[in-house]
């Protein structure tokens, strides 16, 4: 039993960026050689001081490993010691849980010495470390067995509570939602590791394997990285996707496939501009498209320019969006749709405008897209044809709807139209484009055709 432990170093902060910077790099290198045995937890109680984009910024490859994990939690109003180092322990995954402060250092292999201290004296519960290479009296950490730790605190009420407040908040962020379906090997490596390599960390990656044949599955798994959540469902696009939308649990849902790279900085901009423009519901931006198909796409940016625009095309690049959560749980709303494949997005995308729902495209490019004949506009071009027709023709029919709502002189006119279009007299295209007209008329006058979200 006492052969095999492992150890975690449970450090706990807020607003010590200046300390951690000094003691983080030297403990983590001191202690590298033994990091199969040995982890550090950080745990971060809400720092304003740029902790956590200091932490992305230079720990990628620790983070990525599981070496380093690190957690953000806003939960603890004021600052209470013993509470927050039960949280830090009770997010360690080892055997041996070690408090560290953020000023102190663990001494060369000091994760390795204490497990071998728990080693040779089987019968201890709790360890002193107290050796100091450095001369500034800052050891002196207590290390105790995970069991003797857990049997404590089943029986004391309030850290059973304290567990359940924390551990909860401890998820992440963002949630990037992958699906994947024999995606060639070198396309899914590349937008792996341009999610994993992101400047912003707090994420989960749900990766949502279609039922690939292919060795998609052993790829995913070569991957050490404590963030991707691997979720395996039978060929079934729609509902892979689905299932990965409700997997997500961050603040934020990310979208991305699994043939595509994002650029270093997309998490950290979309995400700060969310926070900062709350009524947002859907975010996207610029694409560079790449391949058989080379230019950039500069995608409408304001929300009335966008909800117009739907009438005629797509105006969000899917992989490329950023939506909150709580849209779907207020809402209450089906996801994607089964009944219009190929342009499932798009008719989310109709669902939310028609809810009220606000959108943003930041005028950047912060996705490469890669264009392929392996594309469904390429394989599947028919289809997704006839669901996007299906699409236009009903948000067009829910816009007129709604402005006769309002201006009840509108119902002749569009009666005529319908009743034109359905002659084969005027195109679909023709009608779009009049209701098109009169939407923007109304939006620009500030004629609120529904709430907002």
């Amino acid at each position: 039993m006492y052969e095999n432990l492992k150890l975690s170093f449970c450090i706990t902060c807020k607003n010590r960026v200046s300390q951690i910077r000094q003691t983080l790099p030297v403990n983590l290198e001191d202690n590298r050689m033994d990091s199969l045995i040995v982890e550090f937890i950080l745990v971060d109680f809400g720092s304003t001081d740029g902790l956590k984009e200091w932490i992305g910024e230079n720990f990628k490859q620790e983070l990525k490993s599981g070496y380093l994990k690190y957690y953000y939690t806003e939960k603890l109003s004021s600052w209470h010691a013993s509470i927050a180092k039960n949280t830090a322990h009770f997010y360690a995954d080892n055997d041996i849980l070690v408090n560290l402060d953020c000023d102190n250092y663990t001494g060369y292999r000091g994760g390795k010495f204490v497990i071998q201290q728990f080693i040779q004296s089987k019968d201890f519960k709790i360890v002193l470390h107290q050796f100091n290479q450095y001369g500034d009296g800052s050891f002196g950490r207590i290390g105790v067995l995970r069991r003797f730790f857990d049997a404590i605190y089943r029986n004391m009420e309030t850290d059973r509570m304290t567990k359940e407040t924390f551990v909860k908040d401890g998820i992440p962020a963002l949630s990037i939602v992958i699906p994947v379906y024999n995606v060639p090997t070198g396309y899914l490596q590349e937008a792996m590791d341009s999610i994993l390599d992101q400047t912003f960390v707090d994420f989960e990656l749900i990766i949502v394997d279609d039922g690939s044949t292919d060795d998609s599955i052993s790829i995913i798994k070569s991957y050490n990285d404590n963030r991707i959540r691997l979720i395996q469902n039978n060929h079934d696009f729609i509902g892979s996707l689905n299932i990965g939308m409700t997997a997500a649990r961050g603040k934020y849902i990310v979208r991305m496939d699994a043939d595509d790279i994002m650029l270093p900085h997309r998490l950290q901009v979309q995400y700060e501009f969310m926070e900062k423009h709350p009524k947002i519901a859907v975010c996207g931006s610029w694409i560079e498209k790449f391949g058989n198909d080379e230019r950039i796409v500069q995608l409408p940016g304001e929300h009335e320019q966008i909800v117009t625009s739907m009438l005629s095309s797509n105006p969000m690049a899917h992989p490329s969006v950023m939506i909150r959560k709580n849209v779907f749980e207020q809402l209450g709303m089906e996801l994607y749709k089964r009944e219009y494949p190929c342009a499932e997005d798009y008719k989310l995308w109709t669902d939310l405008a028609l809810k009220g729902c606000h959108f943003a495209n930041i005028p950047e490019v912060l996705l490469k897209y890669r264009c392929s004949e392996h594309q469904v506009t390429h394989t599947k071009w028919n289809t997704m044809l006839q669901s996007t027709q299906k699409i236009q023709a009903e948000y067009a029919e829910e816009i007129m709807e709604q402005i006769v709502s309002q201006e009840q002189r509108y119902m002749d006119l569009f009666n005529s139209l319908i009743d034109l279009s359905n002659e084969g007299l005027l195109h679909l295209n023709g009608l779009l484009n009049i209701v098109y007209r009169i939407y923007v008329f109304f939006l620009r006058n500030s004629v609120p055709l529904h709430s907002g979200f």
